[in-house]
């Protein structure tokens, strides 16, 4: 069963199922060729049937199913097609060249470069899940969709002095600094037009201003009011802090040690006496060296007090497999302690 009507929504609603073991097609009154064919099963699929280019006999090709495609779409499709068709063009390769040409605009938009960058050059840097979290933060939506190449001075500016404007000129400097970096990468890795970086000549001591040095350090009474505060909290987060305090270490360098890094029974080769030993390895220090920490008879006492997990090697987790995170709400619950 073949016919021509003007196709609508109503009429593809209506559609039955052609009898077995057959196909019927309704073609479209508005669209020369375009139609569509019912199989016996009931499936509808948009069709163009034309000649061409490089055949000698009109042939169907499919240009959407329904109703996953609505025919508006199927129909301006088909429209697309026959506009190629009539300039000599085969729509298989068309459709193609443009998917390539979207795909490649894509590619370098700024999210795509950042994705591109976080993946590739982050996971080398101890921090680098510090910088992917503040350039996703601050600019994936900002700029989400715009060339790389748009990206200019005062776009970079008004974000830093944002920043700075509500009161937070160090991350300010941080934020300059990721970005900085993840531009120099896009320029040597060449793939993304880049010959400048929108970061050339922004002083952070002029746009933001100075940066003294922050010297705050815990008076003893202090110290004795966050000792008992993390007390209170329990582990893993209170002898986290404690730890923190007897060795003077950095936080990710404490947060994420294992128990395979300390030897309790360590003979030291001056004193030929026991000396237990911490030892971080280089990729969890600042200098990329190994940095041996000798521990007290109170660190050792408060490490003997910390419950293992029978898996996973990590001394600061809730399940011995990860390290513990989300810092700044314990800090925020110290705080409150420490002032009651």
């Amino acid at each position: 069963m073949a016919g021509k009507v003007k196709l609508t929504d109503r009429k593809l609603k209506s559609l039955k199922p052609a009898p077995a073991g057959s196909r019927y097609e309704l073609m479209d009154t508005e669209v020369s060729g375009f139609g569509v064919r019912v199989t016996d099963k009931g499936k509808a699929t948009f069709m163009l049937l034309a000649r061409y280019p490089g055949s000698k006999n009109p042939t169907r090709r499919a240009v959407g199913d329904y109703p996953t495609d609505s025919l508006a779409e199927a129909r301006e499709k088909a429209r697309v097609w026959r506009n190629w068709i009539d300039r000599g063009k085969d729509p298989k390769f068309e459709e193609e060249r443009e998917r390539l040409a979207e795909q490649r605009k894509r590619a370098d938009t700024f999210d795509a470069v950042l994705e591109t960058y976080v993946t590739c050059a982050l996971p080398r840097l101890r921090r680098g899940h510090v910088v992917e979290r503040e350039l996703n933060r601050e600019f994936s939506e900002r700029w989400k969709g715009r060339p790389i190449t748009s990206i200019e001075r005062r776009d970079v500016l008004a974000v830093i002095n944002e920043i700075t404007a509500r009161g937070a000129p160090y991350q300010a400097r941080n934020i300059l600094a990721y970005l900085r970096a993840m531009f120099n990468w896009a320029i040597q890795a060449g793939d993304y037009g880049l010959e400048t970086s929108p970061c050339d000549r922004i002083s952070p001591k002029y746009v933001i201003g100075e940066f003294p040095p922050r010297d705050r350090v815990l008076d003893d009474a202090e110290i004795r009011a966050l000792w008992e505060s993390t007390a209170l909290i329990g582990y893993p987060f209170g002898p986290l802090v404690q730890l923190l305090l007897l060795t003077g270490v950095r936080l990710t360098e404490a947060s994420g040690a294992q128990w395979s890094e300390f030897d309790f029974d360590r003979e030291d080769m001056w004193t030929l006496k026991e000396q237990a030993v911490w030892t971080i390895p280089p990729e969890r220090f600042k200098s990329k060296f190994t940095h041996l920490v000798p521990l007290t008879d109170q660190t050792t006492s408060l490490l003997n007090r910390v419950p293992r997990f029978s898996r996973g090697d990590f001394v600061f987790s809730t399940t011995g497999t990860k390290p513990v995170s989300g810092f700044s709400k314990v800090k925020k619950r110290i705080d409150g302690l420490m002032q009651e």
